[in-house]
């Protein structure tokens, strides 16, 4: 159950990664496109803003869900090395004929 968890917690960090990457992006270009761009009075090319929106998306997405990952990369070395105990352990108790 608990592995469960973690896996769904692993998908929902990343779609959330992934969107926000994506919403920035789209933002970006939109406001680009539409003459809202960064001061630049509508001088900005709208892939530009693209560009930029997701540079700065994925900051914000870093920021956001890295400790999120790093919490689940944990939780992943922990399960790795207690499996990784229990079997040297099980080997040491088997005698060898």
């Amino acid at each position: 159950m608990k592995r469960l968890v973690v896996r769904s917690l692993e998908l929902f960090a990343s779609l959330g990664f992934v969107l926000t990457i994506l919403g920035f992006a789209i933002s970006g270009y939109s406001r680009a496109a539409w003459g809202w761009s960064y001061g630049w009075g509508g001088l900005a090319h709208p892939l530009l803003g693209l560009v930029y929106g997701a540079a700065i998306g994925f900051i914000v997405a870093t920021l956001v869900f890295g400790a999120l990952f790093l919490v689940i990369d944990i939780a992943d070395n922990a399960r790795r090395t207690r499996e990784l105990i229990e079997a040297e352990s099980l080997a040491r108790r088997t005698p060898v004929a």
